[in-house]
């Protein structure tokens, strides 16, 4: 449902997709994956946050890029926006932390741009595809990298 949503906005075929929204970049999650981000992505932590994002956004992940969209939620599905930018695949790590309601996970590009970002993973659109893209794209587990 929602790989099909994005994939006329896409100029390679997407394997997967999930909503999110920005992270509080001062919550606890955040301060825990500086370090663990830092190290995965091999980048620097700019320790602020990156205002080419939108509040609320659509991810999608193609076979060489990670597509981000805005979106607006209607009555029946989604209107998606603007792509607001696109990130080499091989080249953005992710690690996550899991709750049994949310998720927490810091993307981290090539650029040296890092992302704290999160998602609701029950009783809400998006909730098990966004379980499916973190894990197609090979999220890191934070608690495995302790």
């Amino acid at each position: 449902m929602l790989v099909a949503a994005v994939q006329p906005r896409c100029e390679e075929e997407i394997v997967a997709a999930m909503t999110c929204e920005l992270g509080n970049i001062d919550s606890m999650a955040s301060n825990l994956f500086r370090a663990k981000s830092k190290e995965h992505a091999g980048v620097a932590w700019s320790g602020r946050r990156v205002d080419t994002l939108p509040e609320r956004m659509f991810l999608a992940l193609g076979k060489h890029h990670v597509y981000v969209f805005e979106y607006r939620l209607k009555l029946f599905g989604w209107d998606i926006g603007r792509q607001v930018a696109r990130w080499p695949r091989d080249k953005t790590s992710v690690v996550a932390e899991y709750t049994a309601t949310m998720v927490y996970f810091v993307v981290a590009t090539s650029s040296g741009e890092t992302h704290a970002l999160e998602a609701s993973v029950i009783s809400r659109p998006g909730g098990r595809p966004a379980l499916d893209f973190l894990k197609t794209i090979g999220a890191v587990d934070y608690r495995s990298t302790l």
